[in-house]
């Protein structure tokens, strides 16, 4: 496949799902330890990443997430959520403080891919930035999260920490990884970039249900127009199917299914082996009527495959990002007693659009 075909395609599948209920995400973090160039075009351009919002910027960020689960049956169950918060920016000695005061609560969603945004909805929480926009510290997360534990049920508080991948952090360090994960507009700053040009790379990548998984990165830039002026269009995919993704995604799937509820049911009662597979597994008659949370240890996960694509608009003079669309898909094989089951497909789609002063939505 050409370069252009390549990017094309991946424009074309990130703007389908930015017209469904729910679009976009963050650029990660991502530990590059080589850059790999790609054909680009014959006469080069070039964009250098600066880092200089306005002092006292105000501004908005709208958040719809869309979670979709496929567990082998034809239509897929869907869940949308969505949130506001408001950013107010204001410079320091030692560079920027951001303070984002939730508009709009958000649930967290089992899976706990939303955290951050669940996080944020709940109290605000300020974050301290360098003058090259990267983060230096996190105040208030401790207010934020213990709201946010306090409206969760007891499998939901598992799910939580599940998603930060350890207890043993502080609230500020989970703020600060978050932010880490998602924002990082810090990345880019200083750096002169081919434009028109597909950079590869491996790195290691932040699991949306906690932990980091090995993979390979691709990333594409190019010039677009936004409201400010020029800027620039930063693609990125990320590929992996490290062992970490099917360990990680483990108990993830497990809350999953339970919270597919009666779809789940019917996915077992559609397939004669999985149910016999389930009966021996469990030593007896199967009964469907019984908590669906009995049958699901029985499960194992394997050959998980995850893929994120990513596309953000940034205006590279301010560092500012105008919107962004993230489709991340993890696929797996359901198996009981060691045998392949079914393939579980989970889909989700995070949406941010910013509006600035005096921008016409």
């Amino acid at each position: 496949m050409s370069l252009e075909v390549a990017v094309k395609t991946m424009h074309i599948t990130i703007a389908a799902a930015a017209r469904s209920p729910g679009r976009w995400l963050p650029l990660f973090a991502i530990v590059v330890t080589s850059w790999t160039l790609g054909t680009g075009t014959a006469s080069a351009q070039f964009v250098t990443f600066g880092f200089a919002p306005p002092d006292q910027l105000r501004f908005e960020e709208t958040h719809t997430f869309k979670k979709e689960i496929l567990v082998g049956l034809d239509e897929p169950e869907t869940e949308i959520q969505s949130s506001r918060l408001r950013y107010d920016l204001r410079k320091t000695a030692n560079g920027y403080a951001i303070v984002a005061t939730p508009l709009q609560d958000e649930p967290l969603s089992e899976s706990g891919a939303n955290l951050m945004n669940a996080l944020a909805s709940q109290a605000p929480i300020t974050y301290d930035l360098d003058s090259r926009g990267q983060l230096t510290g996190v105040r208030d997360a401790q207010r934020a999260l213990n709201a946010l534990r306090e409206s969760l049920s007891p499998s939901m508080v598992d799910a939580l920490f599940t998603a930060i991948g350890a207890s043993t952090q502080s609230p500020n360090e989970l703020a600060a990884n978050l932010w880490n994960s998602r924002m990082m507009l810090g990345q880019f700053v200083g750096r002169r970039v081919q434009l028109d040009t597909l950079f590869t790379t491996a790195g290691d990548f932040p699991l949306p249900f906690g932990g980091t998984a090995r993979g390979s990165v691709e990333i594409f830039m190019q010039e677009a127009e936004c409201l400010t002026g020029s800027c620039v269009e930063v693609y990125t995919t990320y590929v992996s199917n490290d062992q970490t993704v099917a360990a990680r995604f483990g108990s993830t799937l497990r809350r999953l299914l339970v919270g597919s509820g009666q779809s789940f049911k019917e996915l077992i009662e559609a397939n004669d082996d999985l149910r016999r597979a389930l009966e021996e597994e469990s030593g007896g008659t199967l009964d469907l009527n019984v908590d669906i949370a009995a049958l699901v240890p029985h499960f194992q996960v394997s050959d998980a495959l995850f893929k994120s694509q990513n596309l953000r608009l940034i205006d590279p003079s301010t560092g500012l990002l105008h919107s962004e669309i993230q489709v991340q898909t993890i696929e797996a094989q359901l198996g009981v007693g060691g045998e392949p089951a079914t393939t579980f497909v989970l889909k989700q789609t995070h949406s941010y659009d910013l509006t600035y002063p005096n921008q016409d939505r």
